[in-house]
């Protein structure tokens, strides 16, 4: 029963980020238009949306993804997405029954701060998919955040390595591309990303990133939705390969040092 409520909380999550995520306007000097203020409305003829028409995955699929007032077709991403959020949810609850007591107090504090972590991240990887930015509106209580549960944890010295080689290393990049190739949002995503892993997850999530995105391109070469010239923004791969190293980061190490022994 906790399983099931933990998805839908999942689920929930993942439609306010929709609402993050529609609501950016980089024009906008707050960045965020009306964001905790206003009903949530339809995009197309901005009726006011009422209660039953705002339940996650099962709105869409009532109203067979379009919108009840107006007819307009629903883009298939936002049932996604609460998906994606509600199986993220489901990770860091299973994650945190494995390192600690069920329902303890640490077990609770984890959960509540790796769901956090989980949200920021996929909100800033779809907000960089969509305008190619990365807001510090997002990432900046992010990192703060960050900074707080790894004091609390004791472990700054591990996840300054992290930062070192995450942060450091796109740094890098974004100093000797000058900014071509990485943009200093990819830099402070880093540091974001190398505190929650520290070392050594952080290099390990620095070089999936870089796989996965270097997969995605070729893809999109050869299918010519791309051109070589042709700007990719690499948050969300960023964001993919640090999630993927906090998941299942030791596994992949473990397996890996495992075959290199052999």
């Amino acid at each position: 029963m906790l399983n099931l409520f933990v998805f839908f909380l999942g689920l929930c999550v993942g439609s306010f980020i929709n609402v993050i995520v529609d609501r950016f306007d980089p024009e906008e000097d707050k960045g965020f238009k009306k964001l905790t203020s206003g009903r949530s409305h339809c995009d197309h003829c901005k009726r006011t949306l009422e209660v039953g028409e705002l339940v996650p995955i099962l709105s869409f699929l009532i109203q067979k993804g379009r919108s009840r007032c107006c007819s307009t077709k629903l883009g298939f991403h936002y049932p996604l997405v609460e998906l994606m959020m509600g199986g993220l949810f489901l990770l860091v609850w299973y994650r945190a029954m494995v390192l600690y007591t069920f329902l303890s107090t640490p077990f609770l504090i984890v959960v509540c701060f790796w769901s956090l972590f989980v949200a920021l991240l996929v909100a800033l990887a779809l907000i960089d998919l969509r305008t190619y930015l990365l807001p510090d509106k997002l990432m900046m209580p992010g990192i703060i955040l960050a900074f707080v549960y790894v004091f609390s944890r004791q472990a700054m010295a591990n996840s300054f390595f992290g930062i070192t080689l995450f942060g450091g290393l796109l740094y890098l990049i974004y100093l000797i591309s000058r900014g071509r190739v990485m943009g200093f949002g990819d830099v402070k995503l880093g540091v974001f990303g190398g505190l929650i892993l520290g070392f050594p997850l952080s290099g390990l999530a620095f070089f999936l990133s870089f796989i996965f995105g270097a997969i995605v391109g070729i893809v999109l070469l050869l299918m010519g939705k791309r051109g070589i010239k042709d700007m990719i923004p690499f948050g969300p791969f960023l964001v993919l390969g640090i999630l993927v190293s906090f998941f299942y980061g030791e596994w992949i190490l473990n397996w890996y040092f495992g075959l290199i022994r052999v």
